[in-house]
């Protein structure tokens, strides 16, 4: 259905009045398929070439953007007088050449000064696949600013606003109610142009990815419904903390910083958005530090409670672990985010991160081109550089360094690379030299970060990606492991003391001399045993279970002693454990031997063996 063609007022500008024509047809493109001779200024109008021309380029944006078949020779017919004109007819086929070169079309400024009859010597040369260079970044920009933006107090498509709760170049995100459904609280997501991150965030349902509600149209806008789960960024949360050694806390305070941002703002039943009392703050504070220590029983999520117990790294470690969750599901299902940041991770109000803004994304299937390669400078690694500067390709590996660097900066307090130099925007080329070069060593900028812990870090920060993670997978795997105190399976974990240290954690009983003693006791118990009971089966069954101890002391023993480059005292302590358990062996074959069958005796002269090999080869070391 078309609409009235706009009519020509003297008193407005060419500007003003070219871009109610724009606004026009863009809000039509909007809404569905709209006919462009619908929306073309009659012939006798003073401005219609360049109103035809700008049109035309909008129509051709459209269609690339929509991935549809296009060509400027189809549009003579309906503008006959923009074609006549050599600066209208030089503008429109620049756009088509910009488009084509952006889509990867190797189409060369010469085809067009032959086709067209125009000179394009001042033409730029165009990278293929380059779409995102300023002058499209400074044209989608300009089509935003033009827009009329809701505002707080305004209903939109069945939602009240209540509060903005913060924008950016292309979009705003509010807090509205909706009354259709008892009026819940919802986040409202209104972004300037279409796209296809609903789809791909239907797609994909985990506990750290961003679910929505609903999909709406409103003029011009799209707006997508989420739940409110939150309020704090990672972002936000690393500028809190900016003053210390990392930018995380510990889990304590995290817990409580989210208990706060839920308690101060609330949403009452009329509407209002109210911020409570300073008085009443500070009760929440504290009820909220209390809960965060309180028995699991008298949480509302265990997982609170699991998380206030963590150190500052500890609690680095299990963000990173959470967000790699939530790009291993992703990437599991062929797709990739390409602007992970702090700024890109909510933080809700039990404390899981989730991933927003997959508006960049894309399907691994579909091989990434270089065209539409978006992100944020400081998180991109070589291969994402050179794709945003119109040549490479990018996988999921570009989100496994990403994540490496929001870990990097949550464990040091800073970014392993520099975005900015002596204020002013680095160049990509001079991003790509610094992403070359290996980041610099994050034990040396952040206190408590362990061998194991840096490996992880670095191999996410890989210059070369085929060195990298393959995945967020293997990432979270790794996260995972070093979280339980297991050895890593895909970074190298180069300290022989961590691995022991590990090791240690998950079997503190036998590391500690109370091993020893228990083995003591239970051939005491043995020996008792037989004393006192006379009775042939508890003497074998006693013996028996002396023989096994003994073997088990053997194997913990030799796992220990293996460890390459063990440090002297820890060599001197693990030779003294093996040392007792020989006696052991010793006192077991004097005492008990009789007790236990030739098999047994044999494996208990095996056990003996195997120390006195052992003590051997550690007193040579």
């Amino acid at each position: 259905m078309s609409e009235a063609p706009i009519e020509h007022t003297a008193s407005l500008s060419v500007e003003a009045e070219l871009e109610a024509f724009v606004a026009a047809y863009e809000a039509a493109l909007a809404r569905g398929a709209a006919e462009l001779e619908h929306y073309l200024p009659p012939t006798e109008h003073p401005r219609h070439v360049e109103i035809a021309a700008e049109l035309v380029r909008v129509d051709l944006e459209w269609r690339s953007s929509r991935n549809e078949e296009f060509s400027l020779d189809s549009y003579r017919s309906l503008a006959p007088a923009a074609f006549d004109d050599a600066d209208a007819r030089a503008a429109m086929a620049f756009e088509e050449y910009r488009l084509r070169r952006a889509n990867g079309e190797a189409v060369e400024r010469t085809d067009y000064e032959q086709r067209f009859r125009i000179d394009v010597k001042a033409w730029p040369s165009l990278e293929l696949g380059a779409t995102r260079n300023d002058a499209t970044e400074d044209s989608l920009k300009q089509r935003a600013e033009r827009l009329r933006w809701p505002s707080a107090g305004e209903s939109l498509c069945g939602f009240e606003l209540l509060e903005e709760l913060g924008r950016g170049a292309f979009g705003r995100v509010f807090l509205a109610r909706q009354p259709e459904l008892a009026d819940r609280p919802v986040a409202l997501k209104a972004t300037a142009r279409r796209s296809a991150e609903p789809q791909r965030m239907a797609r994909l349902r985990h506990t750290n990815i961003m679910p929505i509600y609903s999909l709406h149209t409103a003029g011009e806008l799209q707006l997508v419904c989420m739940p409110l789960l939150g309020r704090t960024t990672l972002a936000q949360l690393m500028q809190q903390d900016s003053g210390a050694s990392s930018a995380i806390g510990s889990g304590r305070e995290l817990v409580s910083t989210l208990a706060n941002q839920a308690n101060a703002t609330q949403v009452t039943p009329d509407g209002m958005s109210v911020v409570g009392d300073p008085q009443a703050d500070a009760a929440r504070r504290s009820s909220a530090e209390r809960d965060a220590t309180a028995a699991p029983g008298l949480r509302r999520d265990a997982a609170m409670t699991q998380l206030a117990r963590l150190d500052p790294v500890q609690t680095a470690v299990w963000i990173g672990a959470r967000i790699a969750a939530g790009l291993a599901h992703a990437h599991q299902r062929g797709i990739i985010h390409r602007d992970v940041k702090p700024a890109n991770v909510l933080l809700s109000e039990e404390g899981e991160p989730l991933l927003l803004d997959f508006h960049l994304a894309d399907d691994l299937a579909a091989g990434l081109p270089s065209a539409l390669i978006g992100g944020t400078a400081p998180y991109m690694p070589v291969e994402q550089l050179d794709a945003f500067a119109g040549h490479g390709s990018v996988d999921q590996r570009v989100d496994v360094f990403a994540l490496g660097v929001i870990l990097f900066e949550m464990l040091s307090g800073r970014r392993p690379y520099a975005d900015q130099l002596d204020g002013s925007q680095l160049g990509i080329e001079t991003l790509r030299r610094e992403r070359q070069r290996r980041a610099p060593s994050l034990r040396k900028m952040a206190r408590g970060v362990s061998p194991g812990l840096a490996a992880i870090v670095e191999h996410c920060l890989e210059p070369d990606r085929r060195h990298r993670y393959a995945s967020a997978v293997e990432l979270h795997e790794d996260l995972t492991r070093h979280l339980e105190h297991r050895p890593l399976r895909h970074a190298k974990d180069r300290s022989p003391r961590e691995r022991l240290a590990k090791w240690s954690r998950r079997h503190p009983r036998l590391s500690s001399g109370a091993t020893l003693a228990a083995l003591a006791g239970i051939l005491l118990f043995a020996i008792g045993a037989l004393w006192w009971s006379g009775r042939e089966s508890l003497r074998r069954a006693a013996a028996l279970k002396a023989v096994e101890q003994v073997e088990s002391t053997t194997t913990d023993a030799t796992a220990a002693l293996n460890v390459p480059g063990l440090p002297a005292a820890e060599l001197e302590g693990q030779l003294e454990f093996a040392k007792r358990a020989f006696a052991s062996a010793e006192s077991m074959i004097a005492t008990s031997s009789r007790y236990i069958r030739a098999d047994e005796q044999t494996r208990l002269q095996l056990a003996r063996a195997q120390l006195a090999y052992l003590l051997a080869a550690g007193h040579a070391q």
